[in-house]
């Protein structure tokens, strides 16, 4: 990943807290990939921002959002197994 980016976690979803370039204004400049729910890519004006090829744990495409305001995307990410994870990458 080249992007700084903090994260969260509940027993039930976790969030991603990702550093935008303040050239980012429109939702349209961001895309988010969850693969097939065990991976996360995020590309900002068509380059990866962040690029995440195993998660922890496998999670629910159809339950995870995401939404961007000043300089920070959120993502949160729905586990679909509640489950504490050691890490966000495995």
């Amino acid at each position: 990943s080249t992007a700084a980016y903090d994260w969260s976690q509940t027993i039930e979803d976790v969030e991603i807290s990702v550093k935008l370039a303040t050239t980012v204004t429109a939702k349209a400049q961001i895309l988010v990939d969850y693969g097939k729910g065990t991976s996360l890519r995020v590309d900002v004006d068509g380059r990866p921002l962040v690029l995440i090829p195993k998660l922890f744990a496998r999670i629910s495409p159809d339950q995870s959002t995401w939404s961007f305001d000043d300089d920070r995307l959120v993502i949160t990410l729905e586990k679909a197994q509640e489950r504490d994870w050691t890490a966000l990458e495995l």
